[in-house]
């Protein structure tokens, strides 16, 4: 991120360029700091289906909130966060969460 700009946006724009999809109203649910990098965490809407941009990301997958999934370490800690928060996304009317690292 550059200096001054605002985390939501990026967030936005990452997940376009990374899987495709269009996100709205990004709410901030948490933060993971790992031994190599800082991850800030949103919960938002999705339109369409993901077209992973391979440069930069190894998968997309849905995740409903319940079934476990075989990830990395930090991807597990980050997945229980959004566990924790999964109300609120439930409320929005989303079913599916996906992941993206910026």
């Amino acid at each position: 991120m550059k200096a001054g700009e605002d985390p939501a946006q990026r967030a936005m724009i990452e997940v376009a360029e990374e899987t495709g999809l269009t996100i709205t109203q990004p709410q901030h649910v948490g933060r993971y700091a790992g031994t190599v990098a800082a991850h800030e965490i949103y919960l938002a809407q999705s339109a369409g289906e993901p077209r992973p941009n391979h440069r930069e990301i190894q998968d997309v997958v849905w995740w409903d909130g319940i079934r476990p999934l075989q990830v990395q370490q930090h991807v597990s800690a980050i997945l229980a966060i959004v566990r924790n928060n999964i109300e609120t996304l439930r409320s929005s009317g989303s079913t599916n969460l996906t992941t993206t690292q910026c």
